[in-house]
């Protein structure tokens, strides 16, 4: 198993790193890189792409809904959805699993600025923690 610390300035992006964002991968007896992403804080997604190819990430775990934590899914949503060549607005991958506090779907849909109706249903598969 392979730990990559992404980012970790703290309650903000800093200059050298972003906020939280971990990427633990691990190869299973198939040679199958699993990846997943612990936080997508602020600064985090751009970072990320340096590790792995966002269309690779087989799940993002979000630890609590503060913005250091969970911002830049806003971005992550949008790559996923628009991107010319994989996004799902062009081809039949699945939604990326999002395992995340109750309250989460409504937080990413309102942080994104979705209007009333429109869902991220097609690219986030939203899973509720549950401690």
């Amino acid at each position: 198993m392979k730990l990559t610390i992404v980012g970790m300035s703290g309650s903000y992006a800093g200059p050298k790193s972003p906020a939280s964002c971990y990427l633990v991968q691990a190869t299973d007896e198939n040679a199958r890189v699993w990846s997943l992403v612990l936080d997508l804080g602020s600064g985090a997604f751009g970072a990320l792409q340096n590790y792995v190819d966002p269309f690779d990430v087989d799940g993002v775990a979000i630890s609590h809904l503060h913005p250091d934590h969970c911002s830049d899914l806003s971005g992550y949503y949008v790559y996923y959805k628009y991107h010319p060549v994989k996004g799902t607005e062009f081809s039949d991958r699945g939604p990326i699993p999002i395992y995340a506090p109750g309250g989460a779907r409504e937080r990413f849909s309102i942080a994104y600025g979705l209007d009333n109706g429109e869902t991220m249903e097609n690219q986030f598969a939203h899973v509720k923690w549950s401690c």
